[in-house]
């Protein structure tokens, strides 16, 4: 008849290869966190140079329209002096 310990060593080696396991699932789970959160800070970043360029772009955008305006003005001051 097989003694305790004989019959146990079998469970015993399971449960170490489980253990083992799950610490290289928690190491693949704490990388991949690491992974997110560095994807999701550098989105953010991606997302704060966006917004700054589409209010820089919205900025420009009226001082064309402001310089062109003043530019017809201008030109109409300018017909009407030569006509």
């Amino acid at each position: 008849m097989a003694t305790a310990k004989e019959q146990s060593a079998p469970l015993v080696a399971r449960i170490k290869e489980l253990e083992e396991e799950r610490d290289s699932l928690k190491s693949q789970a704490e990388e991949a966190t690491a992974s997110a959160k560095a994807t999701a800070g550098q989105l953010g970043a991606e997302q704060s140079e966006h917004q700054l360029t589409k209010v820089a772009l919205t900025e420009v955008t009226k001082a064309a329209e402001a310089s062109r305006v003043e530019a017809l003005a201008w030109k109409s001051k300018a017909k009407g002096k030569f006509c």
